[in-house]
């Protein structure tokens, strides 16, 4: 059956392992300096632009129909004429460019 080290073998253990760590360290070479990196070329496409129209549908479904965000009255009207379960909420979508003539 193995003995137990004592503290002072653990300790004298420790040292003779850390002294082998330094020694491989300092023979190693150090290495050249790397050149600098190319700046990446950024892929990063423009955000699209976003407008906030008010949506009315049932919620968890697709909206039935969409008002621009200055009539919400229009809105508020579609959404009690068809009926209770119908909601208006904002909805954010992408602004269509218009093509240059």
């Amino acid at each position: 059956m193995a003995q137990r080290m004592s503290n002072a073998d653990r300790i004298a253990k420790a040292a003779a392992e850390a002294a082998a760590t330094a020694r491989e360290k300092a023979a190693r070479k150090p290495a050249a300096p790397r050149a600098p990196a190319k700046p990446r070329a950024s892929s990063a496409r423009p955000k699209p632009r976003i407008k906030v129209v008010w949506a009315v549908g049932k919620p968890g479904l697709e909206p039935v129909k969409t008002f621009p965000y200055k009539e919400r009255a229009a809105a508020d009207a579609e959404s009690s004429k068809r009926g209770d379960d119908f909601r208006v909420v904002p909805l954010k979508v992408p602004m269509v460019e218009e093509p240059a003539t």
